[in-house]
């Protein structure tokens, strides 16, 4: 195990569990690294006898290209259909006779995935939460569904106001990034993308030197960190893929002499409320 301060996305991890758990904030927060490479953040917080479990993989839209846009999402899904030992009944039975929670959620950045289990079953819940993470298999059925599911997400993004003024947002001023690129993807590419591709993109970055945890809830610290060797250890490391380049936004680029310093997007569209959003470059 190995001592470390940098833990990237620890802001994405961090803010959705102090929102969750006001109560913790103040106590005292204890980061490690495992020999694999896999970063923790953990702060204990006794005000009920529940445990969080948040674990953000460096897989976003943003690791994505424009012929597999849309698979950070869609793998998100196919997390939950389950692994080398459990089939998707299996994975939601045993979280629900616990009484637990499990759930996640797709950025730009990272996928994150959720658990809340109550203390005297996180031994449980966070053998559930590796095993899905490592071990998923995406078998050709569960795809099938989960296709269908996610263009149905599309879809229905599609039709609401608010997503189409972001996403052409994001186009304009994160042209020519993979900022621009849609979270969800398009349908095409989600109808389309081979298993093989989501597979590969799956063990590329499902590695536990591309992953940060956040634990907090009614735990003893040092225990904790036993636990997770136990749990997590096993899992060995492999190389990166290389990171896309840095490209900043459009608004940072120098401009042309003809380029207008001010940009304003029109999305016309059959509604009876009008949305503006308005943003500005800031250091």
């Amino acid at each position: 195990m190995r001592k470390r301060k940098g833990l990237w996305g620890i802001g994405l991890s961090a803010l959705l569990l102090l929102a969750s758990f006001p109560a913790a904030r103040g106590q005292e927060v204890t980061t490690f690294v495992l020999d694999n490479g896999m970063q923790f953040i953990l702060q204990e917080n006794h005000s009920n006898p529940m445990i969080a479990s948040v674990v953000a993989v460096k897989a976003g839209s943003r690791h994505e290209t424009e012929t597999n846009n849309g698979v950070s999402h869609l793998l998100e899904h196919l997390l939950f259909s389950g692994t080398r030992s459990r089939s998707r009944q299996e994975i939601a039975g045993e979280i629900k006779r616990k009484s637990g929670y499990l759930n996640a959620f797709t950025r730009k950045d990272a996928t994150a995935y959720i658990l809340l289990i109550p203390k005297e079953f996180v031994e449980e819940g966070l053998e559930i939460q590796a095993d899905m993470l490592f071990n998923a298999t995406i078998p050709e059925e569960e795809l099938a569904k989960e296709r269908k599911v996610v263009i149905e997400e599309i879809n229905k993004d599609l039709d609401t106001p608010r997503y189409q003024v972001e996403l052409a947002f994001d186009q304009q001023v994160y042209a020519q990034t993979p900022y621009a690129r849609p979270i969800l993807g398009s349908k095409k590419i989600v109808a389309d993308l081979p298993r093989s591709q989501i597979l590969g993109y799956y063990h590329r970055h499902y590695v536990p030197n591309n992953m940060v945890a956040l634990i907090t809830g009614d735990f003893d610290t040092q225990e904790m960190i036993q636990r997770l060797k136990r749990r997590f250890e096993i899992f060995p490391p492999r190389p990166l893929p290389s990171e896309p380049p840095p490209s900043p936004p459009a608004w940072a680029r120098p401009p042309s002499p003809t380029a207008p310093t001010e940009r304003v997007v029109y999305q016309p569209g059959p509604v009876q409320t009008v949305q503006i959003q308005l943003a500005f470059p800031a250091p």
